[in-house]
């Protein structure tokens, strides 16, 4: 299957089944961080998330459980917060990206989460 066919089967996919591939995909990018068809990719999947979650000019972006959020700044998207639907250690806690690089802390409850890329933005105090 070429990239082309696999961009435009995205909008067809489940949020869960995006999420997964979301996180497939950072995995191999950050072992092969060069891979112009995979962060092609990526930026389809997350160009997707961001049409079915939109955000707020400044914020967080709202949803159900384990739909990802968004914060933003000046429409500028600078964190995100995702649920990890991993087998082992991680499941249940949730991946946090600052400015597009993954935090190694993942935490267990959204809360936390949020308050963990703020802190990284500037925008809190972190204990």
């Amino acid at each position: 299957m070429n990239i082309d066919s696999i961009i435009a089967n995205i909008t067809k996919s489940s949020t869960k089944a995006l999420l997964g591939q979301r996180a497939r995909i950072s995995a191999k990018l950050g072992a092969d961080s060069a891979h112009q068809n995979t962060q092609s990719i990526l930026d389809a999947v997350d160009n997707e998330l961001q049409r079915r979650f939109p955000t707020p000019r400044d914020g967080w972006s709202t949803g159900t459980q384990g739909d990802p959020r968004y914060f933003r700044t000046g429409g500028t998207i600078c964190a995100l917060v995702v649920r990890m639907e991993t087998h082992g250690h991680a499941k249940g806690s949730y991946l946090v990206e600052v400015n597009g690089s993954a935090l190694d802390e993942t935490p267990r409850h959204i809360a936390q989460a949020r308050i963990l890329a703020e802190a990284k933005l500037g925008l809190v105090a972190h204990n």
